[in-house]
């Protein structure tokens, strides 16, 4: 790594002054002038190229931004032992401090602000205060005796400023305490970059069993430190997923293990395979499956480590029975995202909407092909037939803000649901059909079909759940226990391809932030997040308008800022988000885990709204023709 040079203007001697400064934090942070700081090696027993940073002690001539530098870039390089980092602190501060073993994560890249305050008192000690701020803050959260942690993001609004104090001490300085954003001295703060915690902490899923669904896994993302090496890292996992989450937990009593709770396995790694054995035992045949498909996806799948798992099979061996399984075996446990064609959005000339479906080449978007071509089909809204005619009755003219086409049930009958204003139409796409709809409190601003036949609409500062009858549309109101999103506003919520998760956009005073909540049903209410947390992703993200599923594992999310739109792909553990390339006017989204879509609108007020399409996160955007609201099946 090399070292990036920051000017800084020094205080003079003990004088009393103000030095402002920048200070890039950035993979190693801001190395301290002193000579070369750090080594680098390869973690043991670590996946992929995860790289340990070895630190330097503090130098007898270093000011207060390079203790400040130094005292980072020694908590980052091993978070397992930090008694280099204690080096920076003055004995009383030292002998006090117990870091915690769920760090607090700032920006990685951004500039940060540092301002330095230095003073003499006569006869006394001098000292000097230095800012570090982030304008993004996350914590490890560990829940229960599972170490396995979860990012989750800090409430309340940025920035968040962190205030280093310090202390002359025989000539160096050093930190006598540190302050956290609510003003209160901390003797357990860990403070880690993002670059080192992703150095020091390795992204895994646990997977659960999805309650009232035998064949369904979910992922739980969690971080487990890297330093544990391959063994203990997969006992870690392993010991993780025998246990179902609390109630403080964001999955509380929507998912369950098919796992022994009572039984400690004897876990073991020979090469790439991990061995699991649970002794003689006796386990139905049933369960038994569902072990398997939990224990070889956990311990073979981590979509955001480029590396893997470094763990490619895993032997069970109950009693004198051994079995070699691959994730291969089970993939149609973990449901990746709807198929089918992209419907969007047209009027006829007299003004009513209409419903096209398209299906492109396959080729369609790719830039290695340059094939722009397709297939559509235009239908009557909400009704099904190829021969374009008069749409139902009840619709009236214009856009409708939203639409969501249901994942076709076991009789093949798929349902179209829209709302335009506060009233919301469900139909079944029949030839002959008849429409219901229903008026809800609020403007509604988004759709969403889960994998049960119910559509989940949002509007205002409530969620709700429609699900159409013979005779009538019923709506109940979604219970939402969480603290973070009341009485918040929800622009966006969009069900995972599991049928258990909600990803959602919801917007109070501090601005936008994204969630994603567990479903669960009890005595016939309806709920997300029963047992108060939700997940948070895109902590990076500022202003969100729109997302969707990509698979199981990542967001898509629209984003607009000055007048200008950016995709993002969001992983759902909190993790960085990725830019993708997007057209710079893109109101809204859609994905299918294959082919992604956005709506455009009329350019200056001419023309129409055109829908785009792109084969991959990486592929060229092609015109699917004039229309609006895309949406893939969900």
């Amino acid at each position: 790594m090399t070292r990036r040079q920051v000017p800084w203007r020094r205080s003079g001697g003990l004088a009393a002054g103000l030095a402002v400064v920048s200070l890039i934090l950035a993979g190693c942070v801001n190395l301290p002038s002193g000579g070369d700081l750090s080594k680098v090696k390869q973690l043991p027993n670590s996946v992929g190229s995860q790289i340990g940073i070895t630190p330097r002690a503090p130098g007898p001539q270093w000011d207060t931004q390079d203790i400040v530098s130094g005292f980072l870039l020694a908590s980052g390089a091993n978070p397992d032992d930090l008694r280099i980092a204690s080096e920076y602190l003055t004995k009383k501060y030292a002998k006090a401090w117990r870091p915690s073993s769920t760090p607090q994560v700032i920006d990685t890249g951004s500039k940060l602000n540092t301002s330095v305050i230095s003073s003499h008192v006569t006869g006394g000690q001098s000292s000097a205060q230095v800012t570090v701020t982030s304008y993004h803050l996350e914590e490890l959260v560990v829940a229960g005796a599972n170490e396995a942690g979860r990012l989750q993001k800090t409430s309340g609004p940025a920035p968040y400023t962190f205030t280093f104090e310090l202390l002359r001490v025989d000539g160096k300085w050093r930190i006598d305490s540190i302050m956290l954003p609510n003003g209160k001295s901390s003797d357990s703060i860990l403070l880690l970059t993002g670059a080192d915690f992703e150095r020091d902490y390795l992204p895994r899923n646990l997977y659960y069993l999805a309650s009232g669904s035998p064949q369904t896994l979910v992922p739980y993302p969690v971080y487990v430190p890297a330093q544990t090496g391959q063994l203990g890292g997969v006992r870690q996992l392993v010991d993780a997923v025998r246990t179902t989450p609390t109630k403080s937990n964001w999955l509380y009593n929507a998912i369950t293990t098919a796992l022994p709770r009572r039984i400690k396995p004897n876990v073991q790694v020979q090469g790439s395979r991990a061995v699991v054995g649970f002794g003689a035992v006796s386990i139905d045949p049933t369960k038994l499956k569902q072990m398997e498909a939990q224990l070889v996806w956990t311990l073979t799948y981590a979509p955001d480590s480029p590396g893997g798992t470094g763990i490619s099979s895993v032997q069970l061996d109950i009693g004198h029975k051994q079995e070699v399984l691959l994730q291969s075996k089970f993939k149609s446990w973990v449901p990746q995202g709807p198929s089918g064609p992209l419907f969007y959005q047209t009027l006829n000339q007299v003004g009513n909407p209409t419903l096209e479906a398209f299906t492109p080449n396959s080729g369609f978007g790719s830039p290695s092909t340059g094939q722009t071509g397709g297939t559509g089909k235009t239908h009557r809204l909400a009704g099904g037939s190829p021969v374009p005619g008069p749409p139902p009755a009840g619709l009236g003219r214009g856009l409708f803000t939203a639409v969501a086409i249901s994942p076709a049930p076991a009789l093949g009958v798929r349902y179209f649901a829209g709302c335009r204003g506060t009233t919301a139409y469900i139909a079944p796409m029949l030839p002959i059909t008849d429409l219901e709809s229903r008026d809800l409190p609020g403007k509604c601003t988004s759709l969403s079909w889960d994998n049960h036949g119910d559509c989940w609409a949002v509007a205002g500062s409530d969620v709700y759940v429609l699900n159409a009858t013979v005779t009538t549309v019923m709506v109940r109101v979604v219970s939402i226990p969480a603290l973070q999103i009341q009485p918040d506003n929800f622009v966006s919520l969009k069900v995972a391809p599991d049928g258990l998760r909600v990803a959602m956009i919801v917007r109070s005073k501090h601005g936008a932030s994204v969630y994603v909540s567990a479903i669960t049903n009890k005595s016939s209410i309806v709920y997300l997040a029963q047992g108060g947390p939700v997940l948070t992703a895109g902590p990076d993200l500022l202003n969100p308008i729109a997302l969707t599923w990509w698979d199981s594992n990542h967001l898509l999310v629209l984003e607009r800022q000055h007048g200008v739109s950016q995709l993002y792909e969001v992983p759902v553990n909190g993790g960085a988000s990725i830019k993708v390339l997007t057209p710079p006017d893109a109101t809204s989204v859609t994905a299918n885990g294959m082919f992604v879509a956005v709506g455009t609108p009329a350019s200056r007020g001419q023309g129409q709204p055109t829908v785009l399409a792109s084969h991959g996160l990486n592929g060229s955007w092609a015109p699917v023709g004039p229309g609006s609201t895309p949406t893939y099946v969900g």
